[in-house]
């Protein structure tokens, strides 16, 4: 995919960069102090999990007028769901068949769910997105990531460009070239197991049917501005990679670019990939290696990711199951991106 080349970066671009980490730590601030005084965070209200626990995904700013809450996306977005979409769509756990239930109204708004009620589940949709993974769910090194993910997410796609910067990497080349190695075909069905701002949407063909599940609410909020800034079409899924709400041998292609480094269980997701990939399909898998991280660990902001870590990064070549096809290794960027690909046999 090529070598790492100088990236021209304008001072004002640095500039920027300096003012969003000082509004980073006031924002960071503020947030511990109305944490302390009880006005953040605000819960979700009328969304119940499939254990009857109320979810805490929706997260409000503040009190009064200026306190709105920050749900993910915005209010004039439909929440109805595809019939193709509900057809490939089970619980995560279970795998368990949903169907789509309009469950009474909140504050004026129809409440929708997924449910399955042989099983007692229910996951609630919150502007448009299925919720799949309550908070207690959320374990381990998942946890303290979806956390930093959620509080740098209006600000992530500054980072990467920065951090990129520091490596001699252009972002645009780089996710461009990588779509290109995903050989999307015309028609077919995509899954980004970690979507996150959705920052691949411009380099996709406009012809496939794109899927993106991500761990951070913060993130996918992001992601449906950019949405409608690109007039991008897509389905978005909050949920965790190590346990995909969508049946066996769903999608045409299937990737997971950055963030794997960090999951609790990279084996269980490298299976759930498989598992949910067509006969024959694609899965890519690239993230960036143990040379990154100890650059990237001393660089203010970006730093978040890096600086606690404490496992090492291997590339999880090992963890990759016997009988798959066509398996391919390699490192990119002059030893700064690991890039993993195979197929599911047909």
């Amino acid at each position: 995919m090529g070598h790492a080349a100088k990236v021209e970066c304008p001072f004002w671009f640095l500039d920027t960069y300096c003012l969003v980490l000082a509004v980073i730590g006031k924002r960071g601030y503020a947030m511990r102090q109305n944490t302390v005084s009880g006005a953040w965070p605000r819960r979700a209200t009328g969304l119940t999990g499939s254990d009857g626990s109320e979810y805490g995904i929706d997260l409000g700013f503040g009190n009064g007028e200026s306190g709105n809450r920050a749900s993910i996306g915005s209010r004039n977005i439909t929440t109805s769901m595809r019939t193709e979409t509900l057809a490939i769509l089970c619980s995560p756990r279970e795998h368990a068949a949903l169907e789509l239930e309009t469950n009474g109204t909140v504050n004026g708004e129809a409440q929708q769910f997924l449910v399955n009620h042989q099983h007692g589940l229910k996951f609630p949709i919150q502007d448009g997105i299925p919720l799949f993974v309550e908070p207690h769910q959320i374990t381990g090194i998942n946890n303290r990531f979806r956390k930093i993910y959620d509080r740098w997410a209006p600000f992530y796609d500054l980072l990467s460009r920065v951090g990129l910067y520091v490596l001699g990497v252009s972002e645009l080349k780089l996710r461009k070239k990588f779509i290109e190695t995903l050989e999307i075909n015309p028609g077919d069905r995509v899954l980004a197991t970690s979507v996150g701002t959705g920052s691949d949407l411009p380099f996709l063909p406009h012809d496939c049917n794109y899927y993106g599940l991500d761990l951070s609410s913060g993130m996918l909020k992001v992601c449906r501005k950019k949405m409608r800034k690109l007039d991008a079409s897509a389905e978005l899924f909050l949920g965790q990679a190590e346990h995909l709400p969508f049946k066996n041998d769903s999608f045409d292609v299937v990737y997971q670019m950055g963030g794997i480094n960090f999951f609790s269980d990279q084996e269980r997701a490298i299976h759930e990939m498989i598992r949910v990939a067509r006969n024959g399909s694609k899965i890519v898998i690239m993230d960036e290696t143990e040379k990154v991280a100890r650059t990237l660990e001393h660089i203010p902001g970006i730093n978040a990711w890096f600086r606690h870590q404490r496992r090492p990064i291997i590339p999880p070549k090992t963890l990759i199951p016997a009988g798959m096809e066509q398996v391919m290794y390699q490192e990119l960027y002059n030893g700064q991106a690991w890039y993993l690909s195979f197929r599911k046999p047909l």
